[in-house]
């Protein structure tokens, strides 16, 4: 296990010191990727927002990754990114919007976070 956790960490060029708790998910998509196509996993939502952001020059892609990571504590967001608490709720509802998915929903979420990841993977393996 430890030398899987630094051979995925490695991979995706984080810090010099990996767990395999921090790796985990990746560990289990790149098992997956040697069986199936990653991209057979991936919903349109990451791609809309990637198209979007470079469209407008918008951040909601990044603001998606810390709605994701800090289990939708808005307060926090705004916070690390120096924005106010009401631009965020505005970012979270035009996301919504944008995707087409509601961010309050479970299975959303998770769906979205294994996509962040794949696509995460995807990238770095090119």
């Amino acid at each position: 296990i430890a030398r899987r956790a630094a051979e995925t960490g490695k991979s995706l060029n984080l810090s010099t010191l990996y767990r395999y708790s921090d790796v985990l998910v990746y560990d289990m998509l790149n098992t997956l990727a040697k069986t199936d196509d990653l991209r057979n996993y991936q919903c349109a939502a990451i791609d809309q927002l990637k198209h979007y952001d470079q469209k407008y020059g918008t951040s909601y892609l990044q603001t998606l990754q810390m709605y994701l990571t800090y289990c939708g504590d808005v307060s926090q967001i705004a916070k690390l990114l120096y924005t106010h608490r009401n631009t965020i709720l505005h970012r979270i509802q035009k996301i919504e919007e944008i995707i087409s998915m509601p961010l309050d929903n479970h299975e959303v979420r998770v769906l979205l976070s294994l996509n962040l990841k794949i696509d995460s993977l995807l990238n770095t393996n090119q």
